[in-house]
């Protein structure tokens, strides 16, 4: 009885760890590319040990916040790492 367990579970592993990881990444970039608002952001997302990261650009903070905010709601529980530079001049206002 435990080799049956321990073959489904075998089995099982590689589907887990490559397929969905692969679809929690097309899913998460489509999610991005479909906000209208991030239309004049650049924003790749990538999985790396376990946890999701975001990188690229996007014109001000709120974007930034929003493509953040997106990637969360879509990884699965996965830790997202927001590594988006803000590319706007907001500083120069003030």
């Amino acid at each position: 009885m435990p080799e049956q367990s321990q073959a489904g579970q075998t089995a099982k592993l590689p589907q887990s760890d490559a397929a969905p990881s692969a679809d929690l990444q097309s899913s998460i970039q489509a999610a991005l590319q479909q906000e209208p608002s991030l239309k004049d952001s650049s924003i790749s997302v990538r999985q790396n040990d376990g946890a999701i990261e975001l990188s690229g650009t996007a014109p001000n903070r709120e974007e930034k916040k929003t493509a953040e905010h997106i990637a969360k709601a879509n990884a699965g529980g996965k830790p997202v790492k927001n590594h988006i530079k803000v590319t706007g001049a907001l500083h120069d206002k003030k």
